[in-house]
């Protein structure tokens, strides 16, 4: 047997004395455990375990080269304290679900945890994620962090308190603290970033990614996941900085056994969608309707770990072609310049229900009328605590043949005599003087306003405006004229 060098035995012992008689009964302990290991071993840090597939329909695991499939990195957790919390914060527990991850501590210090390749040591493109409501462990979403890494990429956590979620620059401030951290600075590489976020997180992200600017000049993405409610709905339409793609995502929230006013209104999603600057080419709304074996619901992107009584993390069919499947195809595209399958995350072929490995899933750019939510949202509006206030604007469809009317759908209108919408080619600004078309509204509320101007083939969006105001867009949204 290899016999270990005194200086090994040194470390280990060391490693013994300060896990056991050091670390705080109360701390996270797997996770002081390896910060105490990497101080002393650096590279030979231990991995972290893979999470187990296990899927209630029998569907079988995407495995080798198909995208949504683990990748082969080995995946380490380096942990510290969030800059933006000095103090412990009250905790609660996290589900009410026991199959997922939960944690019954009193008070806690919120941590920051940075999932990387452990087998590459220089810096990587970073996927930072904001955490949602109260959710202040990466354990309850390891099962994405895990897949990120696996394939060459970092994966950072940041939880924070709910009462500074509309504070973009908080967060902002939080993420530039990590970038500088010697223990993080060597492994981020900020030329190219990703901003993803679940729930209350959802609407902050197209904020965060305007506030950091000069983050991700060589690629950038934002993925929401099920944004609750968006903050700052008043600067729309939302500056976006250029190169960012852009994927929303929702779930059946009628599968949710709570009230309706917890739940997500689409309509929020798809204002985040139709209010950006981003171009359709690089955006996608994403929906994943669920079924019997595969609930999908506002608790989706969240890791399972309780399974018969196995505590391990463990994931589905549904996370696996719903979620890591158009994630990987989105990170290389826009970190790798992969265009062969950016159509598997930002498909440019025309809307409808796909199915891949038995999932269904919806991806498009007009999900009010593909999916018609247009006529029947989930919930009336004003059911929810954090109602959608704003108006909403679509297209009765995303591509029309020259000389073809132009239905526009109006919701949340005023109602005034003045209201109108307008229409300008893609690329200028929308306000009076761009105008190449326009209508009064007839003094609707919720209806259809109908123009016909005769427009040539090209790119255009329609804005509504209140009022006969010239300048203050409500809402606006794209649409194609062909031959």
């Amino acid at each position: 047997m290899k016999k270990q060098c005194p200086q090994t035995i040194i470390q280990y012992l060391a490693f013994f004395l300060i896990t056991m008689y050091c670390i705080p009964a109360n701390a996270d302990v797997w996770k002081s455990r390896e910060a105490v290991y990497l101080i002393l071993f650096g590279n030979s840090a231990p991995t972290t375990a893979r999470p187990v597939y296990k899927d209630p329909a029998n569907i079988p695991e995407l495995t080798g080269d198909a995208f949504g499939a683990m990748g082969e990195h080995p995946v380490k957790i380096l942990s510290i304290d969030n800059p933006g919390y000095p103090d412990e914060i009250t905790n609660m527990k996290a589900s009410a679900h026991n199959e997922y991850y939960s944690n019954d501590e009193e008070s806690i210090r919120l941590k920051v945890d940075l999932f990387h390749p452990a087998d590459i040591n220089t810096a990587r493109p970073t996927i930072f994620f904001i955490s949602g409501y109260r959710q202040y462990h990466s354990e309850q979403y390891y099962n994405l962090f895990y897949f990120v890494a696996s394939h060459g990429y970092n994966a950072v956590f940041v939880s924070y308190q709910e009462q500074r979620a509309g504070d973009e620059g908080h967060i902002k401030n939080i993420l530039t603290q990590l970038a500088a951290d010697p223990l993080f600075s060597g492994k981020i590489d900020t030329s190219k970033v990703a901003f993803m976020g679940h729930s209350l997180a959802g609407g902050l992200l197209l904020h965060l990614a305007n506030e950091l600017p000069a983050w991700g000049n060589d690629g950038r993405f934002i993925f929401t996941l099920a944004g609750w409610f968006a903050y700052f709905q008043d600067t729309k339409p939302y500056t976006i900085p250029a190169n960012t793609s852009l994927i929303v995502q929702t779930y059946n929230e009628e599968l949710n056994d709570r009230p309706s006013s917890f739940d997500t209104d689409p309509r929020f999603s798809i204002d985040y969608l139709t209010n950006t600057t981003i171009p359709n080419s690089e955006k996608t709304y994403l929906y994943l309707p669920g079924d019997a074996e595969h609930p999908s619901n506002h608790s989706t992107p969240k890791s399972k770990y309780n399974l018969h009584g196995n505590k391990h993390f463990y994931f589905d069919a549904l996370q696996q072609i719903g979620i890591f499947r158009p994630l990987q195809s989105i990170m290389r595209y826009s970190f790798d310049e992969d265009t062969i399958n950016k159509e598997i995350g930002l498909p440019e072929t025309s809307a409808l229900m796909r199915s891949s490995n038995g999932i269904e899933f919806y991806s498009g750019d007009n999900p009010y009328v593909d999916l018609g939510m247009k006529d029947s949202p989930y919930y009336n509006s004003d059911e929810y605590a954090y109602p959608y206030n704003g108006v909403t604007i679509a297209n009765n469809k995303m591509v029309y043949d020259v000389g073809e009317d132009i239905i526009i759908h109006l919701e949340k209108m005023k109602g005034h005599e003045e209201d109108w919408v307008g229409i300008v080619p893609a690329g200028e600004s929308i306000e009076w003087e761009n105008q190449i078309a326009w209508e009064w509204t007839g003094e609707i509320v919720n209806g259809n306003v109908v123009l016909n101007d005769d427009l040539p083939a090209g790119d255009y969006e329609a804005g509504a405006f209140f009022e006969n105001s010239p300048t203050m867009l409500e809402a606006k949204v794209a649409f194609s004229i062909s031959n």
